[in-house]
């Protein structure tokens, strides 16, 4: 997913189809590319769902990780 942030902070949410937050991670705007890798090779293999938060949007996607 890449998107552009319109604010000051960019929060980045990972959850399970439980609902449970696997990964969370928050970005000064100044400090964003374009796109930001991040390290998913501690979850077990599933479906995710990815929400990108700024103040003003919410992007989401979903993913699904096999080993």
């Amino acid at each position: 997913m890449t998107t552009e942030p319109k604010s000051e902070e960019v929060f980045i949410r990972i959850l399970d189809t439980k609902g449970q937050m696997v990964y969370e991670k928050n970005f000064k705007a100044g400090t964003w590319m374009e796109s930001q890798k991040l390290d998913i090779s501690q979850f077990g293999d599933g479906l995710f769902l990815i929400e990108i938060t700024d103040n003003d949007s919410k992007s989401t996607g979903m993913f699904i990780k096999v080993k």
